[in-house]
């Protein structure tokens, strides 16, 4: 024997759900219900008496009496016709019932095929808009062709070595004009020296945009105090900040000074890959200088544990789209904005170096605006 059991709620919902649409469906209002029996003998037949329905055989107005059924063929046969005219008008109410019921079923399997035709369509069109998404991220993503590196020529040498002192002195600090905001600050060590002359220890990588735009304002201010050797062009990384920086690189680049002893360390390509190794003493004050929550950073210069800096004096997407050309011709400019950045970082750089060489040279140490910088350190 089956066992009765209470509806989930899940199940009281859909019943529910089901009897209201069942209400609600439109042919409910429009159908005339008509009660009949099964049986069409004239005794099981409702007709109707003023306001009401009553059997065939009920005592009233047009009934038939028990009594009255033997012999009475004629009054029989007109209440088959009744039953007739009864069946005909219960059968054409029903067709018509049954006719809007199909128009309505088939209306709804109209809007049934249209909604599913709607979401193959919209699952069509989503699919077709995730995979040009895909291609478009995918190509965005790719690593752009980096710019290359070549050695620079004569000209573009003697433009970045040469810059007026007339021109620095007119550029002054430039845009950087609040050293509290600069990543420049003053330290009390134990000198570092090499070779019997005060350090300026570089530690930077090639890939670096920011170590791009401090190449160009080391070597005008180193520019001063010594002699390079042939300069290299580099670009910096095409995909991270500032991509494809136009720079120089000082990996194995020779400069020879009276005054101090310059040792550049590229510790990494512009892919990222190991170049030049940081020793254990360099790592030391690098750590110690350069500490922050997001670790060391580039680039790194420490004058002689006089003066460090620990990051760019500028944004290097002062230099976009710019080549080494370019760049180096605007060094004598003092209204460019090229020049009041580099020339203006060159200017805080060479205050720096003549802390730790206890100003030598006398003539640039003591030439403007040097001094008045080197005061602010």
């Amino acid at each position: 024997m089956a066992t009765l059991r209470q509806l989930t709620s899940s199940e009281k919902r859909r019943i529910s759900h089901w009897w209201e649409q069942f209400l609600s469906d439109p042919v409910m209002r429009e159908y005339r219900p008509t009660v009949h029996h099964g049986d069409l003998w004239y005794g099981n037949l409702l007709y109707p008496n003023g306001t009401s329905l009553v059997p065939m055989g009920a005592p009233g107005r047009n009934s038939v009496r028990a009594g009255q059924l033997g012999g009475g063929v004629g009054l029989r046969r007109q209440q088959e016709g009744r039953v007739g005219q009864v069946s005909k008008a219960t059968r054409t109410r029903a067709r018509s019932a049954r006719e809007r019921i199909a128009v309505q079923q088939e209306a709804g399997r109209r809007a049934e095929r249209r909604r599913r035709l709607l979401i193959i369509g919209g699952s069509v069109g989503l699919v077709i808009v995730l995979i040009v998404a895909l291609v478009v991220v995918k190509s965005l993503s790719k690593p752009t062709k980096n710019f290359g590196s070549g050695k620079l020529s004569a000209a573009v040498t003697r433009n970045i070595t040469t810059v007026p002192g007339s021109t620095l002195a007119s550029v002054g600090t430039g845009p950087l004009t609040d050293v509290r905001k600069l990543p420049i600050k003053p330290v009390r060590d134990t000198p570092l020296t090499a070779a019997g002359k005060p350090e300026m220890l570089y530690i930077g990588a090639e890939y670096c945009p920011y170590c791009a735009a401090m190449r160009w304002s080391m070597a005008v201010a180193l520019s001063r105090f010594g002699t390079f050797g042939a300069l290299k062009g580099i670009h910096s990384s095409p995909t991270d900040y500032a991509p494809n920086t136009a720079t120089l690189t000082f990996y194995k680049q020779h400069y020879s000074s009276p005054y101090l002893a310059f040792t550049p360390v590229e510790h990494q390509t512009v892919t990222g890959s190991a170049l030049q190794p940081v020793s254990k003493a360099q790592q030391a004050l690098w750590a110690k200088y350069d500490s922050s929550p997001q670790g060391l950073g580039y680039p790194f210069i420490d004058f002689g544990n006089k003066v460090v800096i620990t990051g760019p004096l500028y944004d290097p997407k002062v230099l976009a789209g710019l080549a080494w050309a370019q760049i180096a011709s605007k060094l004598k400019n003092p209204n460019d904005p090229v020049t009041q950045n580099i020339d203006g970082a060159a200017n805080w750089i060479t205050a720096a170096i003549c802390k730790m060489t206890r100003n030598r040279p006398g003539s640039v140490c003591a030439a403007a605006p040097v001094s008045a910088i080197e005061a602010k350190l």
